[in-house]
């Protein structure tokens, strides 16, 4: 018996699949007792388990052409100060979005708040404003230094590798946790458990209708040293839609 954790994304484009034994399901070796794990070990679990949520979160709340904005000082800042320069930058923002008629959904990180860098914030958020609109208005709610605006992917690899880069142990040591805003949606993923013991397989094989992202999936093992086993698929489009979306 194992337990297998599924969770697709609201535009079906995503599937996450994860299959592990617990100690509770072990039946040939009955109650297992727990690994004890090194410090590097246990972050590397953690930071595994933070992207993952974050992924799930922007898969389900960002699309492609949102903006990821990057924002430092041009010189070296009181850190102290940093927190509440921020806090008033997404203020602005948030004012000129909601004036717009949009809703300002975003997630954020500060990064070098107490490192030997400048500080810098990133931030994902949605699209509202064409670009030259975006350019004009962060000129003006960020006078610190400087801001670059990139377009999200949106692709189910565009959100892992940004989730695992906000979500890296590093910044956490030098900054804090991520922050979003309150509106976003969070769906976490279906559990069920899997009877039959013979079901388990290493070989990776995708539900009907997606295909796998490679260098997304693995075979590893729990904090417990139990087998466990993460498939990252992404659906196969039909060449009628992938011409639609050309013609866009």
């Amino acid at each position: 018996m194992y337990v297998e954790s599924r969770w697709q994304s609201l535009d079906k484009s995503c599937m996450i699949i994860k299959k592990y034994h617990t100690w509770q399901y072990n039946k040939q070796g009955g109650r297992s007792e727990r690994k004890s794990l090194t410090s590097t070990e246990q972050q590397a679990i953690n930071q595994r388990h933070r992207a993952e949520k974050y992924a799930m979160v922007i898969k389900d709340n960002f699309v492609t052409g949102d903006y990821y904005l990057t924002a430092t000082y041009s010189d070296k800042p009181d850190t102290a100060a940093v927190p509440h320069d921020v806090d008033l930058f997404m203020g602005r923002m948030k004012y000129r979005v909601e004036k717009a008629g949009g809703k300002f959904k975003w997630l954020r990180v500060i990064e070098n708040l107490s490192g030997k860098g400048r500080p810098h914030f990133h931030i994902l958020m949605s699209k509202v404003f064409d670009f030259e609109t975006m350019k004009s208005i962060v000129k003006k709610i960020w006078p610190h230094g400087f801001v670059k605006i990139d377009l999200f992917g949106g692709d189910t690899s565009d959100a892992i590798k940004m989730a695992s880069y906000f979500s890296k142990q590093k910044i956490e040591e030098h900054a804090g946790r991520i922050s979003t805003s309150r509106n976003l949606v969070r769906r976490p993923p279906k559990k069920h458990k899997i009877k039959r013991s013979n079901t388990w397989t290493e070989k990776m094989v995708p539900p009907p209708g997606y295909t796998l992202i490679p260098h997304l999936c693995f075979n590893g093992q729990t904090a417990d040293g139990y087998p466990m086993q993460r498939l990252v698929c992404e659906k196969i489009e039909t060449p009628s839609k992938r011409g639609e979306r050309r013609n866009e």
